[in-house]
This record gives C-alpha cells, structure tokens and sequence, in this order.
C-alpha cells in the first residue's frame, strides 16, 4: 500500500500542473486577441495619417495661379484687328442722302370761307404775303437707308423722306394751311422740329377745294 502522504502530495502536484497548463492556454487566447486588437488600432493610425498627408497634399497643390497682366505681341495683334474690324463695321453704317435741293412756289388757293378781299386789303396795308405763307419753299429730298417716309417741315425749308422726284409734288396753300400734292394724293403739312409722317387728306370739302 501507498503512504496516505505521497499519494496526496502527487495528486497535489498535478493539480498545479493542470492548473497552470489551463492558465497558461488562457493568457495565450487572450495575448492574441489582445495582439489583433493592438495591430487593428496601429494599423488605423497609420491609415488616419495617410489621409491627412494626401489630403494636405491636395490642398498644396491647388493653388491659385497668378494673373498675368502682361500682354504679349500677340494679345495686341488681335486688340488691333479688332479694333479694324469694328471701324470697318462703322464706315459701313449707311446715313441719310440728300439727292438734290429744289425751289418750289406756293399755289395760294383762295379760301371760300373767308372774304378775300378784306384779307388782301389788310395784307396790301402791313406789306406781307397774303397767305401768311412763304411764296417759294426750298424742298431737300432726301433718301433713307431704312426706307423712312416722312417730312419736316420749317419757316421756309421742307425737308422731305420717300418722295424722290421733284415734278411728282406741288406746294398747295388754302389760307394759312399748306398742303402737299404728290401725284393725285394730298398730304397736310404742319410746322415741326422732329420728323412726321405725312397725315393724307380725307375731308371732301377740303379735297374739293384743293381740285378747284
């Protein structure tokens, strides 16, 4: 028979020698958990520093380039011809012609309302134009590039657009109002400093005195 001592003093030293492989396969599992959470914090280091290098890096290289206010000989080569072709374009712009300068009489008709003898006897008295009106009018024809028909017209000067013949028109006055006769069409004149266009007459009374 084995002494009672020995066989508890064995049994005790396996007990600490299970107890420490059983220790020792604990601190193992935990030294690699322990070791892959360390690598996995080291190694977001490492990828958090990258990304602010390149970030950084980006930054430096997108810089603002500097302005060159310097122009070259090419840069005022092209202002040049630039500036050639827009004068070009101006002495290109068509203006207003004068063809000629006519002198035309004034027909005075008599006005069938009024007595005209007490307006000539008057007239006669003060030495003027019985009519209130110039006898001779000098007439500018004039032609526009945009086709413009009109008239202005002054004291003794009319200034006429779109009527281009002198012997298609006539000076007609009844009393103080003129008229202008192109070919069988009337027009009523009325003293202006900007351009009109020609208001035809409408008025049988008045046509019938123009045609008298």
């Amino acid at each position: 028979m084995q002494n009672p001592a020995k066989s508890k003093g064995m049994f005790l030293a396996i007990g600490i020698f299970v107890g420490m492989l059983v220790a020792f396969g604990i601190v193992w599992l935990d030294f690699g958990r322990i070791s892959e959470k360390v690598i996995g914090q080291v190694q977001q280091v490492f990828s958090a520093d990258k990304t602010m290098h390149d970030t950084i890096k980006i930054i430096v290289e997108k810089e603002v380039p500097a302005v060159d206010n310097t122009l070259d000989d090419t840069d005022v080569d092209t202002m040049a011809t630039d500036s050639v072709a827009v004068d070009s374009l101006t002495m290109l712009v068509k203006k207003d012609e004068l063809l000629y300068t006519k002198n035309i009489k004034l027909i005075a008709l008599d006005d069938k309302d009024k007595a005209p003898g007490i307006d000539s006897a008057m007239a006669k008295a003060a030495d003027v134009d019985p009519s209130g009106l110039p006898a001779v009018y000098a007439v500018e024809f004039w032609k526009s590039p945009i086709n413009y028909k009109g008239y202005k017209l002054g004291r003794n000067k009319l200034v006429l657009f779109g009527i281009y013949q002198s012997d298609d028109i006539s000076l007609v006055s009844i009393g103080n109002n003129l008229f202008l006769k192109n070919r069988d069409l009337y027009f009523r004149l009325e003293q202006a400093e900007d351009f009109c266009s020609f208001n035809p007459v409408t008025d049988k009374n008045t046509l019938a005195q123009l045609n008298q």
